[in-house]
Order: structure tokens, then C-alpha cells, then sequence
């Protein structure tokens, strides 16, 4: 799970993170290790207090691939568009 990672990247710790979503630290701790009897509710909370998608809870990405995804979605569309031709000019002046 990617929680913790998204928390960290925020400069969160668990008991901040617990408060803004409602739950417990105890609840979040669960969560990051994906112990049994960590709810739907629960994760939702969490993604809530995060302010990401559900599904980005469980995406393994880096630090940085994070942040770059969370700058991305700021951007109004025009900007995406920018960003992307941006992204694939680099790319392909840089092949592996």
C-alpha cells in the first residue's frame, strides 16, 4: 500500500493523518502495512485526508513519481497538454 509514502510526502505523521481522516493512529498503522480488518471506509477516509483517488492508496510509485502526478492534476487541461508535449519531447531526445 502506498500510504505511507503519500503521508510522508506531505510531512505527516500517523497521528496527523489519523486526525484528519477520522480514525485512529492504531487504524493507520493497519493501513500502511495492509493488516487484516482495514475497512473500505476506512481507506476512503484516509484518501479523503490525503486529498488523492482512492485507487492512488494502492499504486506503488516513488516519492517523486507522486509528486510529479500530484502537480500534473493541478494543471487545468490546456496545461496537461503543455506538460505532456513537454514530457514527450524530453523523452524522446533522451531514449534509455
Amino acid at each position: 500500500m502506498n500510504i505511507d509514502t503519500i503521508r510522508r510526502s506531505r510531512g505527516l505523521n500517523q497521528e496527523q493523518l489519523a486526525e484528519m481522516a477520522g480514525i485512529s493512529q492504531a487504524q493507520v498503522s493497519r493501513a500502511e502495512k495492509c493488516d487484516d480488518g482495514v475497512t473500505l471506509g476506512k481507506l476512503k477516509a484516509i484518501a479523503a485526508a490525503l486529498d488523492v483517488p482512492l485507487q492512488d492508496l494502492f499504486i506503488d510509485r516513488s516519492r517523486t513519481e507522486h509528486e510529479i502526478v500530484q502537480m500534473y492534476r493541478r494543471l487545468n487541461p490546456d496545461q496537461q497538454a503543455v506538460w505532456l508535449e513537454l514530457s514527450r519531447t524530453f523523452a524522446a531526445s533522451h531514449p534509455k
